[in-house]
């Protein structure tokens, strides 16, 4: 055996050694002192987030059979009504009817109602023959999101209501049947 052959043995029982004498600056990380509280904060720090992302994941901002769609959650009736019959099952919920307020609304209603040839009630109607087309709030229909179809300008006893049907938004009596939209805020997590 000659004196390499021993230095090689002996570098392999010693790998903080390099073979040029100096010592190795990977293995002297575990020797530091700050190794084990740094491996345990990134422990703690990584459990932590999974934790959180397995709650976000399995928490939906909206109730059970409700479509989430941004900020709001949306309920398909399963029974149909007239339209005052619907506003009240809508209030018992802690929800309105359907208010369109802007294009990706529509664009979202008409995709999640594409599958049924059944009419909606949207809280949108006309109880006088002078006044015009209102939603629950009060606000007024904006011109530019949709163009109602049917007898949009007669006034019923009952007054007029909107329902959207196939992708299109109609105006007939309030007094006939139809399933209903009712929306409500989606309950999102913000940061504070």
């Amino acid at each position: 055996m000659t004196s390499d052959d021993f230095k090689s043995k002996t570098m392999k029982d010693q790998p903080d050694q390099k073979p040029n004498g100096k010592k190795a600056k990977g293995l002297r990380l575990l020797s530091s002192r700050w190794w084990c509280p740094t491996a345990v904060t990134l422990g703690i720090l990584c459990l932590g987030l999974l934790v959180i992302l397995i709650m976000l994941t399995m928490q939906c901002p909206c109730p059970q059979d409700w479509l989430w769609h941004e900020e709001t959650c949306y309920l398909f009736s399963s029974g149909p009504f007239n339209w005052e019959r619907s506003q009240e099952n809508c209030l018992s919920l802690d929800a309105q009817m359907l208010k369109i307020n802007s294009t990706d609304d529509l664009e979202f209603i008409q995709q999640a109602s594409a599958h049924s040839n059944f009419p909606f009630w949207m809280g949108l109607s006309l109880r006088k023959p002078s006044s015009s087309w209102l939603w629950e709030d009060g606000s007024p229909l904006m011109p530019h999101l949709f163009r109602l179809q049917g007898p949009v300008s007669h006034v019923y006893p009952s007054g007029s209501c909107a329902y959207i049907q196939r992708g299109t938004v109609f105006a007939d009596n309030c007094i006939l049947t139809a399933f209903s939209i009712c929306q409500k805020k989606a309950n999102l997590l913000r940061a504070q």
